[in-house]
């Protein structure tokens, strides 16, 4: 849609856009200018090294950036009207709850709302994954100015578990997203134990 209605290039439309204006410099959403950046080795899950994977996804799946750049777009947003890209309407609407999971709100309009922030908002900020074990977070709440941000590799779950924690410790409430993870596994397990338990009671219904 942006390649459209700019008839710029994404990766063009974002470093002149986004990119550039935050003075994000070590950023991109183009893979060659990845590699001359120098990026952190890649590793999979079992610590091996392994070659950075491209994808035609671009929005989605091809932001290469650094800790103090994706700490520079959440600064971006603590100060109101205080940058040129997003106005201080767009902000508020992307923290608004748009959309729910099992009762909780979750979505905004971009971000993720990860928990209450005990001030009639949200911690806001969003997760990447990218294969083989890459996982990346920002969390930020709107009402202290606080935030994280967490780039790893060689796991596909350990930032956005250390983000959970962060959430957890600024606000005493459950990260959404942890919330979600937990009971993914323990659905797995009710499903193992309730498996066991049929079987068990077939053996024991036969030999009676």
């Amino acid at each position: 849609m942006i390649e459209e209605v700019s008839g710029q290039p994404f990766a063009q439309f974002m470093t002149e856009r986004v990119l550039s204006p935050l003075g994000m410099e070590r950023s991109t959403f183009d893979h060659k200018q990845a590699l001359a950046l120098g990026p952190a080795q890649n590793f999979d899950l079992n610590g091996s090294t392994e070659p950075f994977r491209w994808y035609t996804a671009l929005a989605a799946t091809s932001l290469f950036t650094s800790a103090d750049d994706l700490a520079a777009f959440i600064q971006a947003q603590t100060i109101p009207g205080g940058q040129a890209v997003l106005s201080q309407r767009t902000l508020d609407l992307m923290r608004e709850p748009h959309a729910s999971q099992m009762g909780a709100d979750i979505w905004g309009l971009g971000p993720m709302l990860y928990a209450p922030n005990n001030d009639a908002g949200h911690i806001i900020g969003h997760d990447g994954n990218n294969g083989p074990a890459i996982n990346t977070v920002a969390r930020y709440d709107p009402a202290t100015g606080h935030g994280i941000v967490i780039l790893s590799t060689g796991s596909d779950t350990l930032a956005t578990r250390l983000a959970g924690e962060w959430v957890f410790w600024k606000t005493g409430n459950i990260d959404n997203l942890m919330f979600v993870m937990s009971l993914q596994s323990m659905l797995l397990w009710m499903g193992v134990g309730s498996a066991l338990i049929i079987v068990l009671g077939a053996i024991v219904g036969v030999r009676r």
